[in-house]
């Protein structure tokens, strides 16, 4: 009965860690256009010249996320050169708004090349700041605000998620282009808008991972619960052989 126990308390051991283990962001590459884009599986990007984009990213998940809407998914942003949107901001001051606009923002849940859902919402002033996006269900959380979070499709708690992809939606990357290259804005901060600008290394840091949550549905029992189960089921074995004689 020893053995018994001893194997019922390992197995449930590795189940919970299973169950408790957070999952990483990994193998970091380009996600939409991007062919100037030089980046390292890390999650660094390199802005290699003008006609770079800021644009978005993708990874891997490693381990596999059994998708829990009470788990968090953060994606990190950091390398832009604050001090230099400032500048703009100051500079363009009422012809474009860099502080109170909405930048959209799409993240992707894969399963292989298949999109399982995808997540819209607006962020005030993202994307253009330095921080993480939270995303837990139907909110995302950043810079101590809330924001709702549209889905495509409802996602049944595990669901194998593999990747994830992080980007700007279409409208705002054509307006990053267009902020990058117009020479209005350009020649107010008395310099051409490159990709490189507006960072202070001339690459952005991409970060991400899946904190676990609460259990959607199904509560794992306790150790001493599932523990005091297999001595029960021990003593009813022993009563049966005992009457059995």
């Amino acid at each position: 009965m020893k053995k018994l126990i001893i194997s019922a308390i390992a197995i449930f051991a590795v189940c919970s860690a299973a169950a408790m283990a957070d999952s990483t962001a990994v193998n970091w590459v380009p996600y939409g256009d991007s062919s100037s884009m030089m980046y390292d599986f890390n999650g660094t990007f390199v802005f290699a010249g003008p006609g770079a984009e800021i644009w978005g990213a993708q990874a891997s998940l490693a381990p596999e996320w059994l998708y829990n809407p009470n788990d968090t998914l953060s994606i990190g942003i950091n390398g832009f050169d604050e001090t230099m949107f400032d500048t703009i901001r100051d500079a363009t001051a009422g012809a474009v708004d860099l502080t109170n606009n909405e930048v959209g923002m799409v993240v992707k849940l894969m399963n292989g090349d298949n999109v399982v859902s995808t997540g819209t919402f607006s962020v005030v002033g993202g994307f253009f700041s330095n921080g993480t996006y939270d995303i837990t269900g139907n909110t995302a959380s950043f810079g101590g605000d809330d924001y709702n979070v549209a889905w495509t499709n409802s996602v049944a708690p595990g669901t194998l998620i593999d990747g994830i992809a992080f980007s700007l939606s279409d409208g705002d990357i054509a307006s990053v282009k267009q902020m990058m290259t117009d020479p209005y804005l350009s020649a107010m901060i008395g310099m051409r808008i490159v990709p490189t600008m507006l960072t202070e290394q001339g690459a952005l840091f991409v970060t991400g991972s899946v904190i676990d949550g609460p259990e959607a549905e199904t509560e794992v029992p306790e150790p001493a619960t599932f523990a005091y189960g297999i001595m029960g089921l021990a003593s009813l074995m022993g009563m049966k052989k005992r009457f059995g004689k």
